[in-house]
């Protein structure tokens, strides 16, 4: 284990594993989903998860 690493690192690699498995999740939805509100609201979500992940990497 490399020293001098955040605490808070770890927990952010978690928090972004967690959003590529919903990431894919809300893809596979999207395919399905043929009802507009539905499609509206996972693009949204897509959006949020694609900012935060972009938030993580930085």
């Amino acid at each position: 284990r490399a020293t001098g690493l955040q605490p808070g690192r770890q927990i952010l690699t978690v928090t972004a594993h967690v959003f590529h498995r919903y990431h894919g999740i809300l893809i596979g939805f999207l395919k399905q989903t043929r009802n507009a509100f539905e499609r509206k609201t996972a693009l949204v979500l897509r959006k949020i998860i694609l900012n935060k992940l972009k938030k993580l990497k930085e």
